[in-house]
């Protein structure tokens, strides 16, 4: 039963996904051309990073941030998947009472985006750690092993979030579950020499000391495998959602004004994905500030590595937005109303909510350290454009409730925004060196892209309309 299951779901995803590409083929074609370059820029990345490190290589400091940093942001990314795993009723009504255990319709649902996602990023990843490990001297395989203890965190960042959801639902014996691992991952990781990092730590012990780098691999290969079976089996005993309590209707706004962004934050943020990306968006950039002052990190280290941790977390807001939106469709998009207006207030909203968890990381950040307005600059304008990038994701591949379109969700975005970072890397130092202030420069940028995330919902709506 389980390879037709594999193949029925993967070709019903398939076809969403050249259906999606088939609406969008501009923005495919994009993605596509994007997806190829990625490796040769990514070379680049880690060569340079490579080069300023090799000096430094030698603290423990510096050895464990070069796998920390990407392995937070990768568990942040495995949190957002996790949430957005459907019910097995997502599969249809013959297939969910097919005589098939959980574990096989979990796999089946995951394997077409899993394998996808794979393919955008694992070329490109590969080729930074590689390069990277080869600009700091030492073997091609220790960049293997970094790459591969960076894709293990992702389901470790599952696992974490199945421990939340089963917290919440008050499913005690899952949770201790959890709370267990990650206390023998802390163990483990002790033993070995860092104990955030738990079982990867090898990774960056061949990094630092230079030692043979295949027991890294091993030991990398060996927790992605474990990590990934660990969470298909959490996740394939995922509690039941608990019945919403019917509660009093208030009324929030009076009169027409603020009708639409007060709504739009209503239909948000009673979401469970957004919630729960969200909460762990905080959770994570917490744990990275913490990480980077644990570290003695120089101010603003701990500002920087804790508010981009954060915001890959809280983007899924802006992802959802359009999804959102276009679901109740038959009342915003029916009505005779400028379609501006809507898309103004939406794109206002999504800033708003995604901002809100790199807001509290960064306060939080200063008050351990310190951050110059530089640098809260800097973030503030990667805030902006990354919300504008998602919101536009959002459009390309709408954000809906199984596992595969919200995972070609998160794999526009991707392409978006590495296609959006080259651009500004062009444009941006181009008009700074011809005179333009860099506040300006900035301003530019922001409004650049609020415009582009607003015509894009517009489009959006439009064709949703039509």
């Amino acid at each position: 039963m389980s390879s037709p299951l594999y193949s029925a779901v993967a070709r019903c995803q398939l076809r969403r996904l050249l259906a999606t590409a088939a609406a969008s083929p501009l923005a495919a074609l994009a993605a596509a051309a994007v997806a190829v370059a990625a490796p040769l820029a990514c070379i680049r990345v880690g060569a340079a990073l490579g080069t300023e490190l090799r000096g430094s290589l030698g603290a423990h400091a510096v050895s464990g941030a070069i796998l920390a940093g990407p392995a937070l942001a990768a568990a942040v990314a495995g949190m957002a998947l996790a949430v957005s795993l459907p019910d097995r009723s997502a599969l249809g009504a013959q297939i969910a009472a097919a005589p098939s255990s959980q574990h096989v319709a979990v796999v089946a649902v995951c394997l077409v985006p899993v394998g996808g996602g794979l393919v955008l990023v694992a070329p490109s990843l590969l080729a930074f750690t590689v390069s990277l490990a080869t600009a700091l001297e030492r073997d091609a395989a220790a960049g293997v092993a970094l790459a591969l203890g960076i894709l293990a965190a992702v389901p470790a960042g599952g696992i974490l979030a199945e421990g939340v959801l089963a917290a919440s639902r008050s499913a005690r014996r899952q949770a201790a579950l959890v709370v267990t691992g990650t206390l023998a991952w802390a163990v483990l990781g002790r033993m070995l020499g860092a104990a955030t990092l738990g079982p990867l730590a090898p990774a960056t012990t061949t990094l630092r000391d230079g030692g043979p780098p295949w027991p890294a691999c091993a030991a990398s290969c060996g927790s992605l495998f474990v990590l990934a079976a660990c969470w298909i089996l959490l996740a394939a005993r995922r509690p039941e959602r608990r019945p919403a309590t019917r509660g009093t209707s208030t009324k929030l706004v009076r009169g027409r004004r603020g009708v639409l962004p007060v709504t739009f934050v209503a239909l948000l943020v009673r979401r469970a994905d957004v919630q729960l990306a969200s909460a762990g968006a905080v959770a994570f950039g917490l744990g990275g500030v913490a990480l980077a002052a644990v570290a003695k990190a120089p101010a603003p280290a701990p500002f920087l590595l804790g508010t981009s941790t954060g915001l890959l977390g809280a983007v899924v807001a802006s992802l959802a937005v359009c999804g959102v939106i276009r679901g109740g469709g038959w009342l915003w998009l029916s009505a005779p109303g400028d379609t501006a207006r809507i898309a103004r207030a939406a794109v206002a909203v999504a800033l708003a909510l995604t901002s809100l968890p790199v807001v509290a990381i960064g306060a939080a950040a200063i008050v351990v350290s310190s951050a110059s307005w530089g640098a809260i600059g800097m973030v503030a304008v990667v805030v902006w454009l990354a919300t504008d990038v998602a919101v536009v994701a959002g459009v390309v591949a709408p954000w809906r409730g199984g596992a595969g379109e919200q995972l070609s969700t998160f794999a526009a975005f991707g392409a978006i925004a590495m296609a959006t970072s080259l651009a500004v890397g062009v444009v941006a130092p181009r008009l700074v060196a011809v005179g333009a202030p860099d506040a300006v420069v900035a301003v530019g940028l922001c409004c650049a892209g609020a415009a582009g995330a607003t015509l894009a919902l517009r489009r959006g709506f439009e064709g949703a309309r039509s």
